[in-house]
Protein backbone atom coordinates (compact mmCIF):
# COMPACT_ATOMS: atom_id res chain seq x y z
CA UNK A 1 0.00 0.00 0.00
CA UNK A 2 1.38 3.39 -1.09
CA UNK A 3 1.64 6.20 1.65
CA UNK A 4 1.59 9.22 -0.59
CA UNK A 5 -0.98 11.90 -0.64
CA UNK A 6 -1.85 13.66 -4.05
CA UNK A 7 -4.74 15.69 -5.38
CA UNK A 8 -7.77 15.10 -7.99
CA UNK A 9 -9.56 17.40 -9.42
CA UNK A 10 -13.28 16.87 -8.47
CA UNK A 11 -16.90 19.03 -8.13
CA UNK A 12 -18.21 19.49 -4.80
CA UNK A 13 -21.93 21.09 -5.08
CA UNK A 14 -21.19 21.53 -8.77
CA UNK A 15 -18.15 23.29 -8.05
CA UNK A 16 -14.53 22.15 -9.35
CA UNK A 17 -12.13 21.63 -6.62
CA UNK A 18 -8.20 19.74 -6.12
CA UNK A 19 -9.23 17.15 -3.46
CA UNK A 20 -6.69 15.32 -1.44
CA UNK A 21 -6.81 11.58 -1.65
CA UNK A 22 -4.56 8.54 -1.03
CA UNK A 23 -3.19 7.39 -3.99
CA UNK A 24 -3.03 3.36 -4.20
CA UNK A 25 -0.64 1.43 -5.77
CA UNK A 26 -2.52 -1.69 -4.78
CA UNK A 27 -6.14 -3.19 -4.67
CA UNK A 28 -7.28 -3.60 -1.17
CA UNK A 29 -7.49 -7.45 -0.74
CA UNK A 30 -6.78 -9.98 1.53
CA UNK A 31 -3.35 -10.06 -0.41
CA UNK A 32 -1.97 -6.56 -0.22
CA UNK A 33 0.04 -5.06 2.78
CA UNK A 34 -3.52 -3.41 4.71
CA UNK A 35 -6.67 -5.03 6.13
CA UNK A 36 -9.12 -3.49 5.18
CA UNK A 37 -13.40 -3.45 6.51
CA UNK A 38 -16.45 -4.10 4.49
CA UNK A 39 -17.73 -1.08 3.92
CA UNK A 40 -21.62 -2.37 4.30
CA UNK A 41 -22.68 -2.32 1.19
CA UNK A 42 -21.38 -4.34 -2.67
CA UNK A 43 -21.08 -1.43 -4.44
CA UNK A 44 -18.67 0.70 -2.23
CA UNK A 45 -15.25 -0.56 -2.62
CA UNK A 46 -13.68 -2.12 0.67
CA UNK A 47 -12.15 1.11 3.61
CA UNK A 48 -8.72 0.55 4.69
CA UNK A 49 -8.00 0.61 8.27
CA UNK A 50 -5.53 2.57 10.18
CA UNK A 51 -3.20 2.87 12.94
CA UNK A 52 -3.67 5.01 16.04
CA UNK A 53 -1.67 8.43 15.23
CA UNK A 54 -0.77 8.77 18.60
CA UNK A 55 1.19 5.51 18.52
CA UNK A 56 3.24 6.38 15.07
CA UNK A 57 4.13 9.67 17.32
CA UNK A 58 4.94 7.29 20.12
CA UNK A 59 6.58 5.12 18.37
CA UNK A 60 8.83 7.92 16.31
CA UNK A 61 9.66 9.18 19.98
CA UNK A 62 11.43 5.74 21.47
CA UNK A 63 14.97 6.47 22.33
CA UNK A 64 14.64 10.08 21.54
CA UNK A 65 17.63 12.59 23.02
CA UNK A 66 17.75 16.08 23.60
CA UNK A 67 19.72 16.61 20.24
CA UNK A 68 16.86 14.76 18.29
CA UNK A 69 14.52 17.82 19.63
CA UNK A 70 16.45 20.20 17.76
CA UNK A 71 16.02 18.18 14.13
CA UNK A 72 12.91 17.59 12.27
CA UNK A 73 12.36 13.65 12.38
CA UNK A 74 10.69 11.95 9.53
CA UNK A 75 7.77 9.65 9.77
CA UNK A 76 8.76 6.13 9.29
CA UNK A 77 5.65 4.14 10.05
CA UNK A 78 2.65 4.25 7.23
CA UNK A 79 -0.57 5.25 8.21
CA UNK A 80 -2.28 1.50 7.18
CA UNK A 81 -2.80 -0.95 9.67
CA UNK A 82 -0.93 -3.89 7.93
CA UNK A 83 -1.99 -7.60 7.62
CA UNK A 84 0.61 -9.13 9.49
CA UNK A 85 0.77 -11.77 7.05
CA UNK A 86 1.92 -9.91 3.91
CA UNK A 87 4.98 -9.30 5.91
CA UNK A 88 4.96 -5.24 5.90
CA UNK A 89 8.19 -4.32 8.18
CA UNK A 90 6.77 -0.85 8.54
CA UNK A 91 3.26 -2.40 10.31
CA UNK A 92 5.37 -5.07 11.72
CA UNK A 93 7.63 -3.09 13.91
CA UNK A 94 4.94 -0.86 15.31
CA UNK A 95 2.32 -4.41 16.22
CA UNK A 96 5.78 -5.77 17.45
CA UNK A 97 6.97 -2.90 19.96
CA UNK A 98 6.23 -3.70 23.37
CA UNK A 99 6.48 0.19 24.37
CA UNK A 100 4.38 2.04 26.60
CA UNK A 101 1.62 3.69 24.58
CA UNK A 102 2.23 1.64 21.40
CA UNK A 103 -1.70 0.79 20.55
CA UNK A 104 -2.24 -2.39 18.74
CA UNK A 105 -5.80 -1.87 17.35
CA UNK A 106 -7.12 0.06 14.28
CA UNK A 107 -8.85 3.51 14.93
CA UNK A 108 -12.34 3.28 13.95
CA UNK A 109 -14.82 5.81 12.89
CA UNK A 110 -16.41 8.45 15.43
CA UNK A 111 -19.84 9.72 14.92
CA UNK A 112 -21.02 12.30 17.33
CA UNK A 113 -24.71 12.15 18.77
CA UNK A 114 -27.50 13.02 15.98
CA UNK A 115 -24.61 13.29 13.77
CA UNK A 116 -23.50 17.03 14.18
CA UNK A 117 -20.07 17.68 14.09
CA UNK A 118 -18.22 18.62 17.17
CA UNK A 119 -17.89 21.92 18.19
CA UNK A 120 -14.47 23.93 19.18
CA UNK A 121 -14.29 23.39 22.90
CA UNK A 122 -15.54 20.07 22.96
CA UNK A 123 -13.05 18.43 20.65
CA UNK A 124 -9.04 18.70 20.54
CA UNK A 125 -7.15 15.87 18.61
CA UNK A 126 -5.06 13.40 20.50
CA UNK A 127 -1.89 13.41 17.72
CA UNK A 128 -1.45 17.19 16.29
CA UNK A 129 -3.52 18.53 19.82
CA UNK A 130 -5.23 21.20 17.63
CA UNK A 131 -8.66 22.10 18.08
CA UNK A 132 -9.22 23.06 14.73
CA UNK A 133 -11.97 20.97 13.21
CA UNK A 134 -11.79 18.76 10.75
CA UNK A 135 -14.13 17.00 8.26
CA UNK A 136 -14.45 13.27 9.97
CA UNK A 137 -13.39 11.91 13.18
CA UNK A 138 -11.77 8.60 14.53
CA UNK A 139 -11.25 7.39 18.00
CA UNK A 140 -9.01 4.75 19.25
CA UNK A 141 -10.81 2.43 21.37
CA UNK A 142 -7.87 1.25 23.82
CA UNK A 143 -5.91 4.66 23.98
CA UNK A 144 -9.31 6.55 24.28
CA UNK A 145 -8.51 9.37 22.12
CA UNK A 146 -10.17 10.94 19.19
CA UNK A 147 -8.75 12.12 16.09
CA UNK A 148 -8.82 14.36 13.36
CA UNK A 149 -8.85 12.02 10.33
CA UNK A 150 -6.27 13.87 8.13
CA UNK A 151 -4.27 12.89 10.87
CA UNK A 152 -4.92 9.52 10.87
CA UNK A 153 -4.52 8.80 7.46
CA UNK A 154 -1.53 11.45 7.26
CA UNK A 155 0.53 9.93 4.06
CA UNK A 156 4.52 9.55 4.93
CA UNK A 157 4.78 12.02 1.34
CA UNK A 158 2.46 14.55 -0.41
CA UNK A 159 2.39 16.49 -3.34
CA UNK A 160 0.44 19.50 -2.86
CA UNK A 161 -0.99 21.66 -5.67
CA UNK A 162 0.45 24.71 -3.48
CA UNK A 163 3.79 23.80 -3.85
CA UNK A 164 4.09 21.96 -6.93
CA UNK A 165 8.35 21.65 -7.32
CA UNK A 166 9.08 20.03 -3.92
CA UNK A 167 7.33 17.17 -2.31
CA UNK A 168 6.35 17.58 1.28
CA UNK A 169 7.55 15.17 4.15
CA UNK A 170 6.03 14.00 7.51
CA UNK A 171 7.50 15.26 10.03
CA UNK A 172 8.05 15.59 13.96
CA UNK A 173 9.53 18.73 15.34
CA UNK A 174 9.56 19.09 18.85
CA UNK A 175 11.99 21.90 19.14
CA UNK A 176 10.62 25.61 18.13
CA UNK A 177 7.17 26.97 16.87
CA UNK A 178 6.29 27.30 13.18
CA UNK A 179 4.17 29.54 10.81
CA UNK A 180 1.70 27.19 9.14
CA UNK A 181 1.64 27.79 5.17
CA UNK A 182 -2.07 27.64 4.68
CA UNK A 183 -3.79 29.54 7.58
CA UNK A 184 -0.46 31.39 8.65
CA UNK A 185 -0.81 30.19 12.33
CA UNK A 186 1.88 30.25 14.23
CA UNK A 187 2.90 27.54 16.81
CA UNK A 188 3.92 24.40 17.66
CA UNK A 189 3.74 21.05 15.17
CA UNK A 190 3.84 17.70 16.62
CA UNK A 191 3.06 16.22 13.41
CA UNK A 192 3.78 18.64 10.04
CA UNK A 193 4.12 18.09 6.51
CA UNK A 194 7.58 20.01 5.79
CA UNK A 195 9.37 20.83 2.89
CA UNK A 196 12.96 21.23 4.05
CA UNK A 197 14.43 22.87 0.95
CA UNK A 198 12.27 26.00 1.27
CA UNK A 199 11.65 25.73 5.10
CA UNK A 200 7.80 25.65 4.42
CA UNK A 201 5.29 23.91 6.91
CA UNK A 202 1.39 22.95 7.01
CA UNK A 203 -0.49 21.23 9.73
CA UNK A 204 -1.94 18.48 8.66
CA UNK A 205 -5.31 19.41 8.68
CA UNK A 206 -4.62 22.28 6.23
CA UNK A 207 -2.30 20.05 3.90
CA UNK A 208 -5.44 18.14 3.39
CA UNK A 209 -7.83 20.63 2.89
CA UNK A 210 -9.71 20.63 -0.88
CA UNK A 211 -8.88 23.84 -2.29
CA UNK A 212 -11.33 25.90 -5.19
CA UNK A 213 -9.80 25.42 -8.43
CA UNK A 214 -11.90 28.10 -9.73
CA UNK A 215 -13.58 30.74 -7.36
CA UNK A 216 -16.38 33.67 -8.02
CA UNK A 217 -15.52 36.85 -6.14
CA UNK A 218 -16.99 40.05 -7.59
CA UNK A 219 -15.46 41.93 -4.93
CA UNK A 220 -11.89 41.28 -6.28
CA UNK A 221 -12.54 40.83 -10.00
CA UNK A 222 -15.90 40.60 -12.65
CA UNK A 223 -14.54 36.69 -14.02
CA UNK A 224 -13.73 33.57 -11.68
CA UNK A 225 -10.83 33.27 -10.96
CA UNK A 226 -8.71 29.84 -11.59
CA UNK A 227 -6.01 28.52 -8.95
CA UNK A 228 -2.41 29.08 -10.56
CA UNK A 229 0.15 26.86 -8.15
CA UNK A 230 3.43 27.97 -10.46
CA UNK A 231 3.11 31.64 -8.51
CA UNK A 232 6.80 32.11 -8.02
CA UNK A 233 7.19 34.86 -10.88
CA UNK A 234 3.47 36.19 -10.93
CA UNK A 235 3.16 40.14 -9.53
CA UNK A 236 -0.28 40.17 -7.38
CA UNK A 237 -2.52 43.07 -9.24
CA UNK A 238 -3.98 44.15 -5.86
CA UNK A 239 -0.20 44.50 -4.00
CA UNK A 240 1.92 45.02 -6.39
CA UNK A 241 4.06 42.40 -5.17
CA UNK A 242 5.72 38.51 -5.60
CA UNK A 243 5.16 35.95 -2.84
CA UNK A 244 6.34 32.86 -4.01
CA UNK A 245 4.46 31.08 -0.92
CA UNK A 246 1.01 32.76 -1.25
CA UNK A 247 -1.88 30.59 -3.20
CA UNK A 248 -2.61 32.59 -6.60
CA UNK A 249 -5.40 32.55 -8.27
CA UNK A 250 -5.50 34.25 -12.19
CA UNK A 251 -8.03 35.78 -14.76
CA UNK A 252 -6.19 35.09 -18.31
CA UNK A 253 -9.07 36.71 -20.16
CA UNK A 254 -7.99 40.13 -18.07
CA UNK A 255 -4.35 39.51 -17.60
CA UNK A 256 -5.01 39.65 -13.65
CA UNK A 257 -3.48 37.73 -11.02
CA UNK A 258 -4.59 37.92 -7.11
CA UNK A 259 -3.13 36.42 -4.01
CA UNK A 260 -5.46 34.72 -1.92
CA UNK A 261 -4.86 36.46 0.86
CA UNK A 262 -5.29 39.70 -1.08
CA UNK A 263 -9.12 38.97 -1.88
CA UNK A 264 -11.84 40.40 -0.10
CA UNK A 265 -9.96 43.59 0.95
CA UNK A 266 -12.07 46.47 1.34
CA UNK A 267 -12.57 48.78 -1.84
CA UNK A 268 -12.76 51.46 0.71
CA UNK A 269 -11.00 52.60 3.51
CA UNK A 270 -10.05 55.35 6.12
CA UNK A 271 -5.77 56.49 7.09
CA UNK A 272 -4.87 58.75 9.80
CA UNK A 273 -3.12 60.33 7.27
CA UNK A 274 -6.05 61.87 4.74
CA UNK A 275 -9.39 63.29 6.36
CA UNK A 276 -11.40 61.33 3.31
CA UNK A 277 -11.98 57.56 2.60
CA UNK A 278 -9.72 56.78 -0.27
CA UNK A 279 -10.92 54.31 -2.37
CA UNK A 280 -9.40 51.13 -4.27
CA UNK A 281 -8.59 51.37 -8.42
CA UNK A 282 -7.01 48.76 -10.68
CA UNK A 283 -6.34 51.53 -13.24
CA UNK A 284 -4.07 54.65 -11.97
CA UNK A 285 -3.76 58.01 -14.61
CA UNK A 286 -0.73 57.96 -16.38
CA UNK A 287 2.60 60.07 -15.01
CA UNK A 288 5.05 59.93 -12.59
CA UNK A 289 3.26 59.32 -9.42
CA UNK A 290 4.43 58.41 -5.38
CA UNK A 291 2.68 57.09 -2.53
CA UNK A 292 1.75 60.10 -0.30
CA UNK A 293 2.71 57.86 2.78
CA UNK A 294 6.14 56.49 1.80
CA UNK A 295 7.01 58.57 -1.04
CA UNK A 296 7.78 55.66 -3.12
CA UNK A 297 7.09 55.75 -7.13
CA UNK A 298 3.76 54.26 -8.13
CA UNK A 299 4.04 51.62 -10.82
CA UNK A 300 0.91 52.65 -13.25
CA UNK A 301 0.38 48.78 -14.11
CA UNK A 302 -0.64 47.85 -10.49
CA UNK A 303 -3.51 48.92 -8.40
CA UNK A 304 -3.59 51.50 -5.23
CA UNK A 305 -5.55 53.56 -3.57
Amino acid sequence: MSSLGVFLKEEIDGKPFLVFTLAQTKNLTSSSGALAINSGSDNLPLQPLFFCPASRINFQNLNLTEEDKEKFRPFNSSPHFPNTRSGDQQGGSLLDCDQHGICKLPVVPLFWCNNKSPSSDEFMCGACEKIVLSTNYFACLQCQKNFHKECVQSPLEIKHPSHPFHSLRLYSYLKDFKTCFCCKVFNSMVMLYHCTTCDLSMHTVCAMRSIPFVVDHPKSHLHPLTFFPAQASLICSFCATIKKLDPTYICIECVFVIHEHCMGFPHVIRISRHNHRISFTSSLPSGNLSYRACHQQVDNDYGAY
